[in-house]
């Protein structure tokens, strides 16, 4: 008889373990990726490898982890990361003030990397790390192509990213991370 009015106590004091181990700001949970059923028959993640994620760096660099699908058969897939930034551009013109900005402007430019198309090997897809970096963007434009267009140091923000996985013969990825 008192080991049955001991559970209640027990299942209690796991209940309050448990409850410390969540609460919120102690453990957050990875980032998960959205999977649809857009691939191969049999297509999943390979057990103990890294979730697919994304990280965000101090400077607005995004960079997806590299992990392994298993189950694709002979079917290729590309992984595509694009992130979209804003930033201020000083245009000076390089005889009147070269150190002044004559005009200042803010515009928004996409950075975009793809890992092309992925063959797999034995029925498995090794997914490859991608990054972006707002320092890679396009050259920027000022109104008078005399002008030297620069990107005022600070002045980047990351506004959104998009990483996904597609499979070769599907329109809808297989994996769909989107931030910041």
């Amino acid at each position: 008889m008192k080991r049955l009015t001991l559970l209640p106590l027990i299942a209690l004091a796991m209940a309050a373990c448990s409850e410390s181990a969540t609460s919120p700001g102690s453990l957050r949970a990875p980032q998960q990726p959205s999977m649809a059923v857009n691939g191969p028959n049999g297509a999943h993640l390979v057990t103990g490898t890294p979730t697919p994620s994304c990280t965000v760096g101090a400077n607005g660099s995004v960079t997806c982890n590299s992990y392994e699908i298993a189950g694709v058969g002979n079917t290729n897939a590309t992984a595509d990361l694009s992130a979209t930034y804003s930033a201020t551009v000083d245009c000076y013109n390089p005889g009147v003030n070269p150190n002044n900005p004559v005009e200042s402007h803010t515009t928004t430019f996409t950075t975009t990397t793809s890992s092309g198309s992925l063959s797999p090997k034995n029925g498995r897809l090794t997914i490859p790390s991608l990054s972006v970096s707002p320092n890679a963007a396009p050259p920027q434009v000022c109104p008078n192509p005399n002008w030297t267009p620069r990107i005022r140091g600070g002045s980047f923000t990351l506004e959104s990213f998009t990483y996904t996985v597609t499979f070769a013969g599907y329109t809808t990825p297989f994996i769909s991370i989107t931030g910041p």
